[in-house]
Parts: structure tokens; C-alpha cells; sequence
């Protein structure tokens, strides 16, 4: 069975490319630059002779890139971001009608996308763009 390219946009390369050349860890350097070599057709047993790493975990990074619609090539479990970029973009929408409604904004994004989320994230995120913008 023939092994499938990963198509990745121009922004996943950018992304990934930038991980390879500025990460201060070895082991996601490796795995962005296998996921690289994977989008350019490279097969697994010849990116293993390039990254040395067991071919299974090559395979196994490629299948959490496919399977996790490429959430994150950093390190370790971590938590899985609550609000998605299209509902930041909706909440910072909502902020600039209505300043200061952490309450307000909390219920909209659950009854929009029908989530359940901590009010504590909200205010985490409001708190994060007041800051990116001063």
C-alpha cells in the first residue's frame, strides 16, 4: 500500500518551518520536519535514515497530524484550546459592542456553539487581548 502526501496549506508550512529553525526542543524540531518531508512525499523509511528516530514514531506523528486536524506539533499532552479562532473572532466582535460583559460574552459563546466552557476562560481570553492591544 502506497503511503499518502499530507497536503498541508501555506500557513502549516510556514508554521512548521518556523518550528524547525526556532525550537529550543530537538524532539519537535523532528517532528515538524518529518511532517515537512511527509507534505513533500518523502517516504517514512527514508525520513528515518534523515531524523534519527524509529520509523513507528514517525508514523505515529503523522497519524496525529491527520487524526488531531493539527492542533498543535508541540511536546506533550497539554490542553486542547477551548475557543476555536472563529470564536475568538466572535467574541472579540462582541467586545467591542459590548465592553466589559465577561458574563454576557460567556453565554453567547456557549448558546452560538452550543459548548460548555468555564466563565474563567473567557475572562482568560478578554484579559489576553486587552493586553495584545496595549
Amino acid at each position: 500500500m502506497r503511503q499518502k502526501k499530507i497536503e498541508l496549506t501555506e500557513e502549516e508550512i510556514k508554521r512548521l518551518e518556523a518550528q524547525v529553525k526556532n525550537s529550543p526542543k530537538s524532539y519537535e524540531r523532528d517532528r515538524a520536519k518529518s511532517i515537512l518531508l511527509l507534505h513533500k512525499g518523502m517516504l517514512i523509511k527514508e525520513i528515518v535514515k534523515v531524523i534519527d528516530v524509529h520509523r513507528n514514531t514517525i508514523g505515529r506523528w503523522q497519524k496525529e497530524w491527520r487524526e488531531q486536524s493539527k492542533i498543535s506539533m508541540k511536546s506533550g499532552r497539554g490542553a486542547v484550546p477551548k475557543l476555536t479562532e472563529e470564536m475568538r473572532v466572535d467574541l472579540e466582535k462582541f467586545l467591542k459592542e459590548n465592553p466589559y460583559s465577561v458574563t454576557k460574552a460567556h453565554k453567547m459563546i456557549m448558546a452560538k456553539y452550543g459548548i460548555s466552557l468555564h466563565r474563567s476562560t473567557v475572562a482568560h481570553h478578554i484579559k489576553k487581548v486587552q493586553i495584545q492591544k496595549s
